[in-house]
């Protein structure tokens, strides 16, 4: 009986720690695998780090290259002001580009005068200027006459 008696007492107790035993062995097993997820994600990371390393160099050479082609540009096309602007009066200060410019200002002027102060009726300019000819002691052709602003 004392046999019995302390198998059905160590047999719970067996029993539980058994159970126990149990579930630390699949707690193990699950962290196993937990770790070999996180060992994995971190292959990655590293990997995706290894590749933006290599990409950052490439931006390097790229940004590098382009330094250089401007440089070259600037030292090969670029031109001062100075110099484009000496090609450019050499042709635009032609001796007879500028003849032709001043006939072409000449001919286009024409003499305007403009009289204030006369008194408002219409047949004054008619009496008006024929005086003022003689007073300033000129003979202008007259082509027209007119007067601005209200009436």
């Amino acid at each position: 009986m004392a046999g019995r008696l302390l198998i059905e007492r160590v047999y719970p107790v067996m029993k539980s720690q058994y159970s126990v035993a149990k579930k630390c062995s699949e707690v193990e097993k699950k962290l196993m695998e937990r770790q070999e997820e996180l060992i994995s994600a971190q292959r990655a990371l590293v990997g995706a780090q290894a590749q933006l390393v290599k990409l950052q160099e490439q931006l390097l050479e790229k940004r590098e290259q382009v330094i250089t082609d401007v440089k070259t540009t600037a030292k090969e096309e670029m031109r001062s002001f100075s110099t484009v602007l000496k090609k450019e009066c050499e042709t635009s200060l032609a001796p007879q580009r500028i003849q032709r410019a001043v006939a072409a200002a000449s001919e286009d002027r024409s003499c305007n005068i403009v009289i204030y102060g006369l008194t408002d009726s219409p047949g004054d300019k008619e009496e008006l200027l024929p005086e003022l000819w003689t007073t300033l002691a000129e003979k202008p052709l007259v082509k027209s006459a007119q007067r601005l602003g209200r009436f």
